[in-house]
């Protein structure tokens, strides 16, 4: 069966994890497909890389202005379907998919056609722990859904568009993002601040932070010291379950959080 895939992949100002990802594209197991590169009017040389590479599967799109995560893939998906493909692969810049991702979503999407409407990955960070950000929401009553367990798969209901396999016919139906639905651009969001922040709400030090939502302990220290920044779509997610679990602490609590990290964070 012919199909004309998009992989749709949001970027800003990231240049160096972009290679990442494209170049993990680029050694697709299945190599059918065209990348369509949303970029939020990178300002660290993004255009002039891609232009430099000169590969006729990638259509570079400037969307002059920063739209953040969400009016990215709204961009995207909306760009997809006037073009004319069947499916979508979405996600951020910084993510590396597998060789054999594509292909494995692929065969799932075609044994389960017109029973599915989305593919969603499981999210792992490179330790190989589990990205809670990501983690996708399971039906209520998942536990019925037999073929699709004895399949290695589990039926969800929602999940973040980091490796989000899409089938455009239904997009059609259901529409597309909310473009305004994280309405703040990469760059308006204070990551060291937002981080640290985050983190003190749950009065938790650095340490059981990152043991807590399984976050390589590097990878947050580097947030916090602005020498990386973390995606917008991890700090909301974080924000979300953060409140939503109830782990926000009191005042006092979080001051002595605060307070713990710093001390620590000098002998870092």
């Amino acid at each position: 069966m012919s199909m004309k895939i998009a992989v749709v992949v949001v970027t800003y100002n990231r240049l160096e994890l972009l290679k990442e990802n494209l170049s993990a594209l680029l050694n697709q197991s299945y190599n059918n497909f065209d990348i369509l590169l949303i970029d939020n009017a990178s300002t660290d040389g993004t255009e002039e890389y891609i232009r430099s590479l000169n590969k006729d599967i990638i259509k570079y799109i400037n969307t002059g202005n920063n739209l953040g995560g969400a009016g990215g893939f709204y961009l995207g998906i909306k760009e997809a379907l006037r073009r004319g493909y069947d499916y979508a692969w979405l996600m951020d810049d910084d993510t590396i998919p597998y060789n054999n991702a594509l292909e494995s979503l692929i065969n799932k999407m075609m044994k389960y056609n017109g029973k599915i409407a989305y593919i969603s990955s499981l999210v792992k960070w490179t330790d190989d722990t589990i990205c809670i950000m990501n983690k996708q929401t399971l039906l209520k009553n998942w536990e019925n859904h037999i073929e699709f367990i004895k399949d290695n798969m589990l039926p969800i209901e929602n999940a973040s568009f980091v490796s989000f396999f899409l089938n455009l016919e239904d997009a059609k139906k259901v529409g597309l993002p909310q473009k305004d639905f994280f309405i703040y651009g990469d760059d308006a969001m204070d990551c060291k601040t937002k981080i640290k922040e985050l983190r003190e709400m749950t009065g938790m030090n650095r340490k059981d932070f990152c043991k807590f939502f399984n976050i390589p302990y590097r990878t947050v220290t580097e947030w916090e010291l602005d020498n990386r920044h973390a995606p917008e779509y991890v700090l909301r997610l974080l924000e979300y379950y953060i409140r939503n679990e109830g782990l926000i602490k009191s005042p006092a609590e979080q001051k002595h959080a605060g307070e713990r990290s710093s001390s620590h964070e000098k002998t870092d």
